[in-house]
């Protein structure tokens, strides 16, 4: 109607058309809804600005209710034709797509609004036009806020009905013993914190593995969910085995004693609503610590979390010291039947240490998994691939092995490596020779500290995802930091006793309160130079 409508003037229609347009397209093409999205490419409900173009359309529908359109019966009726027409073309091309998408894409599941909404809407639209026609008297007004109430309780239930809406009390009372718990966790030094579990879950109706409680109760900690994730940092901790389901999360399920060396993550902690549990891992190094360049060239590899690690370790000492050993089979069965692959091993342990299995082509919960007729499970449902923990032996122990897989696994032996813990406690002491000492008094955005530098490793490794906006000054002279093993931070030095500074600024920010700065004056430019034209 606003756009058929003979009182509303063309400029006002081309105005309203352009920013319509322009909202719609942001809806279809992905560049324009990236800028919506803070200029990161969106993943998952990635239109959420379509708020922008409901109100925009209820906007112009009231300007159009101020002309009283319903003198003009031609100009509704010849609206709802065409609201009806567009509707329909909009759900053929829909079905087509889906169609198109199913049957040459292979996508199990369909993604568009179901055809049975195509009726209601049809029908809505018939009965809107039929009583906005008979507007003048007071029934069909009557009606008309009816069915615009029914609408909306219709469509508000109906988006509520699927919500798994969790206990309010229940996720009151556990917050504030799980913010207890943390906060006796709590020391000065920098750490990461592993939370094994989360009392809020307990609230909820559908699984919560708190990826977010980091953000949630102020702690520094290594899962994360967001649409806006840094996907280099993502990739980097998939490739050192940890668990990532998509592109907008990533969990702390599938650490090592490596990874908690490398990432700084020194506690574990487990609660109860009367206890909680806080374990130490002494092999935590702290926010940085001296390596050796070689740790410059190190390019993780897609599937292979375990070599990735030892070649890590590896080049921050400068050595081919094998840190992480395969196992030895003594006795080796194997049968298939149309359920999968059935694997009955005795294997010989190398040395003393922690065990570890990674399988990548086979998502962890398709996997059964027995040691010593014990079966080992996740913390939480893995769906896609993390390095699985398999418990502590020692040296020429046998551990009997029993795997179900639904593909065959190849080499059986590469799948399973244990860490030689003699040798990754003398690593881990060498590291711990040279870290950076943060002076007190350190935040989060602005840290400084002290580090020896030893001649046989002259970078700083900084457990810090790598980002543009790091600030770094050794002895007061700025330097520059680059990428090590995909996405952390590293930092050339000399030998010797150096004063490390770090400051973060927001990259952009000084552009964007530029920008905005000069919005605002055209904009007020503009009502000027409009008011004045109004008053001529």
């Amino acid at each position: 109607m606003f756009f058929l409508s003979p009182q509303i003037k063309q400029h006002q229609k081309n105005t309203a058309g352009t920013f319509l347009g322009l909202i719609g397209l942001s809806l279809w093409l992905l560049p324009i809804n990236t800028i919506w999205h803070m200029f990161q490419q969106p993943n998952g409900f990635p239109f959420r600005n379509v708020y922008m173009f409901s109100f925009i359309a209820i906007s112009l529908a009231y300007q159009v209710w101020l002309t009283k359109p319903w003198h003009t019966p031609r100009l509704i009726w010849h609206s709802g034709v065409i609201a009806a027409t567009l509707l329909i073309i909009g759900y053929l091309s829909a079905n087509l797509i889906q169609f198109i998408v199913k049957h040459y894409f292979n996508v199990r599941y369909p993604f568009f609004v179901s055809n049975r909404y195509l009726l209601w809407s049809l029908i809505f639209i018939l009965l809107s036009t039929c009583l906005l026609t008979f507007r003048q008297r007071h029934l069909p007004m009557l009606v008309l806020a009816l069915l615009c109430l029914s609408e909306l309780v219709l469509n508000f239930t109906t988006a509520l009905t699927t919500a798994p809406l969790g206990n309010q009390p229940i996720y009151a009372k556990n917050y504030e013993t799980e913010a207890r718990w943390i906060k006796k966790s709590r020391v000065k030094t920098f750490y990461r914190l592993n939370s094994q579990n989360s009392l809020i879950s307990r609230a909820f109706r559908e699984p919560y593995n708190n990826y977010n409680d980091a953000a949630l109760f102020g702690f520094r900690g290594i899962s994360m969910y967001s649409s806006t994730l840094n996907n280099q940092t993502r990739t980097m901790l998939l490739r050192l085995g940890l668990f990532s389901k998509n592109d907008r999360r990533i969990s702390n399920e599938g650490t090592t004693s490596f990874t908690n060396l490398l990432l700084a993550e020194q506690k574990e902690l487990s609660m109860t609503t009367n206890s909680y549990k806080l374990t130490n891992h002494p092999e935590s190094l702290g926010l940085g610590f001296a390596v050796n360049k070689d740790l410059q060239h190190v390019k993780l590899v897609k599937g292979d979390p375990l070599l990735n690690q030892n070649h890590s370790l590896q080049s921050m000492l400068g050595n081919h010291v094998n840190y992480f050993q395969t196992l030895t089979v003594v006795q080796h069965k194997k049968n298939q039947t149309k359920y999968g692959h059935h694997y009955d091993l005795q294997m010989k342990v190398p040395t003393n240490g922690p065990l570890y299995a990674y399988f990548p082509n086979i998502p962890v919960d398709h996997v059964s998994l027995h040691i010593n007729g014990r079966k080992k499970r996740t913390r939480i449902k893995v769906t896609t691939h993390a390095n699985l923990a398999l418990g502590t032996f020692k040296k020429g122990q046998i551990i009997h092995v029993q795997l179900k897989t639904p593909k065959k696994l190849g080499k059986i032996t590469s799948r399973f490596a244990q860490l030689d813990q003699s040798k990754f406690q003398t690593a881990a002491t060498t590291l711990r020779a040279n870290t950076l000492q943060l002076q007190s008094g350190w935040r989060s955005h602005n840290l400084k500290g002290q580090i020896q530098v030893p001649a046989n490793r002259t970078s700083l490794f900084l457990s810090i995802p790598y980002d543009q906006g790091w600030r770094v000054r050794v002895d007061h002279r700025p330097i520059k930091t680059y990428r090590v093993m995909g996405n952390l931070t590293g930092v050339s030095l000399k030998p010797g006793q150096h004063h490390v500074h770090l400051t973060y600024h927001v990259p952009g920010l000084r552009l964007g309160l530029l920008i905005s700065l000069l919005s605002l004056i055209m904009y007020g430019i503009t009502s000027l130079l409009f008011h004045r034209y109004r008053k001529k």
